[in-house]
């Protein structure tokens, strides 16, 4: 029906509601890059510092 798109309430719950493995480690593996990215900036950051250092 036309207004069924209005009252997802209404619906089943979709099959992927539940807990999704593939969902958490897809989640994890972006937190791990999120970090690894966080790391290099810093590493970034002191390699830019370091080489000021050695400049001056």
């Amino acid at each position: 029906m036309a207004g069924d798109h209005r009252h997802p309430e209404n619906q089943p719950p979709p099959p992927e509601s539940h807990p999704d493995p593939d969902g958490i480690v897809v989640v994890v593996v972006g937190a791990v890059v999120v970090v690894v990215g966080a790391v290099v900036v810093v590493v970034g950051a002191v390699v830019v510092v370091v080489g000021a250092v050695v400049v001056v």
